[in-house]
C-alpha cells in the first residue's frame, strides 16, 4: 500500500449508473469476475446484498496490483499486535461488548481495557487501533492509542472519533490510516485527525472486511456479495463493484420472501 497523496485520473472511467445494476466496462478485473454499477439503495440488488452469504476479499500482488478476489476466512472479530515481550489480542463481541488483553511472553494474561476494538494499527512511531459500535441506531467509532509503562504496564488512551464505527482499514506510507466505516471512506492521522474521502450509502448494509490500495491509488474494499471498488477521479472517487461472473445480479426470489436468486449475464 502507498501514500494517499492527492488523488489523480487512472486508467479508464465509466460513469456508474446509480439507479441499476448493470454490468459496466471499466478497468481489467480478475477472470470470473465483473464490474457492475452499485445497486440502488433500497432496491432489490441491495437488499440482496445485505443478506447475502458469500464475503470477499481483493489480493493484490507485490508490485500493488489486484490479482484475485477470495473468499473471507477466519474470524474478522478479533485481532492480534506482536509486541515487545508478547502480545495484545482484541475480542469484539458487537452490542455483547468487547476487551484488550496483554498476553506477555511470560507472566500471567490481563485485561487492560474494555473496548470493542476492531483492528490495530502499527505506525512508525506507536500502536493505534480503531474500535466502535454501530447497533441499534447508534453508530459511534474512535482510534486509540496504546501505551506502555517504563514497568511494562499498558495503558490505551483515545485520540479523536470517527463518528461512525470502523469495519476495517490498511495503513499507507506516511502513517496515513484508511479507514472503512459503514458510511464510507475516511482518511486519518494521529495528529491530523480524520477526514472523509467518499460516503458509501450502501456499505452499512453490505458489511466491509478489508480494504486494500492499489499502486495506482485504486481502493478496495471486500464485503458480502462482492468487492467495492473505488477509482480516484480528480478530487472525488467512482465507484463500481466486482462481482462474480455467475453471479451478476441478484433478485428476489418472489416478492413474499427475503431468498435471492442469481440472474444470468444479459438479463
Amino acid at each position: 500500500m502507498r501514500a494517499l497523496g492527492s488523488l489523480a485520473l487512472v486508467g479508464l472511467l465509466v460513469a456508474c449508473d446509480r439507479g441499476s445494476s448493470r454490468p459496466v466496462a471499466i478497468n481489467t478485473v480478475p477472470a470470473g469476475w465483473v464490474a457492475i454499477s452499485p445497486p440502488a439503495t433500497q432496491s432489490e440488488g441491495a437488499m440482496c446484498a445485505n443478506g447475502a452469504s458469500d464475503e470477499w476479499v481483493p489480493v493484490l500482488d507485490a508490485a500493488g496490483r489486484l490479482v484475485a478476489i477470495r473468499r473471507a476466512e477466519g474470524d474478522g472479530n478479533t485481532d492480534t499486535a506482536l509486541v515487545r515481550g508478547g502480545r495484545l489480542i482484541a475480542v469484539d463481541r458487537g452490542e455483547f461488548g468487547g476487551e484488550v488483553r496483554w498476553e506477555p511472553a511470560a507472566g500471567r494474561p490481563r485485561k487492560i481495557a474494555e473496548l470493542n476494538l476492531r483492528r490495530f494499527a502499527a505506525t512508525r512511531g506507536a500502536l493505534l487501533g480503531v474500535g466502535g459500535l454501530a447497533h441499534m441506531g447508534s453508530d459511534k467509532g474512535q482510534v486509540v492509542r496504546f501505551e506502555t509503562s517504563p514497568d511494562g504496564k499498558w495503558t490505551v488512551r483515545g485520540l479523536f472519533d470517527l463518528g461512525s464505527a470502523p469495519l476495517a482499514l490498511v495503513v499507507l506510507r506516511g502513517d496515513t490510516l484508511l479507514i472503512v466505516t459503514a458510511k464510507g471512506l475516511m482518511a486519518a492521522t494521529e495528529l491530523g485527525g480524520p477526514r472523509m474521502l467518499y460516503r458509501a450509502s450502501q456499505w452499512g448494509l453490505t458489511y466491509p472486511n478489508s480494504i486494500v490500495r492499489d499502486a495506482g491509488g485504486v481502493v478496495y474494499v471486500g464485503m458480502r456479495s462482492g468487492v467495492s471498488r473505488l477509482t480516484p477521479n480528480g478530487a472525488e472517487y467512482v465507484e463500481d463493484w466486482l462481482v462474480p461472473t455467475r453471479c451478476p445480479l441478484r433478485r428476489l426470489a418472489n416478492r413474499d420472501d427475503t431468498d435471492c436468486v442469481c440472474l444470468p449475464p444479459g438479463r
